[in-house]
């Protein structure tokens, strides 16, 4: 994968399958949005090619610019892809809310997370620096016991994030001391230095994997800014 255009929209897609999954964890039918390479510079959202964009449309998505599929695909398929919108576009107003719970937080990381993962499996410099690393990496809220999104490697070699509970013990924990906390720290808000010096964060474990994470996850925003 190039290191431009082709891998940041395929961390905007993946983010925007991942966010979409975190938010609707609670219905029990919902259109598979996850992306799917299509022709040569366009990415379909689930595997029936029906919503289709542009490699340069799916980075305008992420902008906040207007953006359509591509009308020779959605014509074929026109129910399911209006389903798919639909879920999209509360995807998008559901971000814009900056709703303060845990709902939010959740979905927030999951969107955030996913494009780091993205960037850790095909960016050179993530590549190199994570070496063999595998994880987990879990993610917690203060007094909750489970983790609210964990990083890990997956059974195809892939970091992915999963709201799964691992079954082996994380390699590095770290803990948000509150939602608004974590809120900040998904929208680059909170310096990750002084947060861990006031008490924000609290890393258990393996330090050096967290600050290989901690510096993917800075690439991955200095190209995919998130601004909502």
């Amino acid at each position: 994968m190039d290191q431009g255009t082709s891998l940041q929209a395929w961390a905007v897609a993946r983010s925007i399958f991942k966010g979409c999954s975190a938010l609707s964890r609670r219905s029990k039918k919902i259109p598979s949005l996850e992306p799917h390479n299509c022709e040569v510079k366009f990415l379909s959202f689930g595997p029936k090619e029906d919503v289709v964009f542009s490699e340069e449309n799916i980075l305008n998505l992420h902008k906040g610019s207007f953006a359509l599929p591509e009308f020779r695909f959605w014509i074929k398929y026109p129910f399911s892809a209006f389903q798919k919108i639909k879920t999209l576009q509360k995807f998008g107003s559901y971000l814009k809310s900056k709703e303060e719970n845990l709902e939010y937080l959740i979905v927030l990381l999951a969107t955030c997370l996913e494009a780091t993962a993205v960037y850790m499996n095909h960016h050179a410099q993530c590549m190199k620096l994570l070496g063999n690393e595998k994880g987990p990496v879990c993610f917690f809220l203060k007094d909750i016991d489970d983790p609210l999104i964990t990083l890990t490697m997956n059974v195809n070699a892939c970091w992915d994030t999963t709201f799964e509970t691992p079954e082996i013990e994380p390699r590095v924990k770290l803990s948000f001391d509150s939602i608004n906390t974590g809120i900040l720290s998904c929208l680059g808000q909170i310096n990750p230095l002084v947060g861990s010096a006031l008490g924000n964060y609290q890393v258990e474990g393996y330090l050096p994997l967290m600050d290989k994470v901690g510096y993917c996850s800075r690439l991955t925003a200095r190209d995919l800014p998130l601004t909502i």
